[in-house]
């Protein structure tokens, strides 16, 4: 095995888990936002804001967590197709960071770890292996 295929990109997977998390967030804020615009100009006014919450605590619910998991499958795969080799381990590696980051995001504000969001957890790491696995070279017969 050459040097290069067993060199793990340490660098390229934190940051890769990173800005999966941060992308995730950012288009949970950026829906909410254009929501609270709409509702403000259909109320010609201040929009209400308990419709805003429900609204946040659904893209919460389910929009963050479906992005992360699809940003954790490409992320993975990225990482692992820049991989000389060790293309499953690079995923999961992308994975592992994007649970340690979507672990301390719900400590900030404010969250639990119950059982949802522990399979969350779980669904990120499989996900990202998944996008290391899926970027193995095909052999040819």
């Amino acid at each position: 095995m050459s040097e290069k295929s067993s060199k793990i990109l340490w660098m390229r997977a934190v940051l890769t888990g990173i800005a999966a998390v941060v992308i995730a967030f950012l288009v949970l804020m950026l829906v909410a936002t254009v929501y609270a615009f709409i509702l403000a100009v259909r109320e010609q006014g201040a929009p209400d804001t308990e419709m805003i919450s429900q609204f946040a605590e659904w893209l919460g619910m389910w929009l963050s967590p479906l992005l992360t998991i699809v940003l954790a499958f490409f992320g993975g795969m990225l990482v692992a197709r820049k991989a000389g080799g060790q293309h499953l381990l690079h995923g999961i590696l992308v994975g592992i960071v994007i649970v340690i980051f979507s672990f301390l995001e719900t400590k900030i504000f404010g969250g639990s770890l119950d059982m949802k969001e522990g399979i969350y957890l779980l669904f990120y790491l499989v996900s990202a292996g998944l996008g290391g696995f899926r970027s193995t070279p095909k052999r040819r017969i």
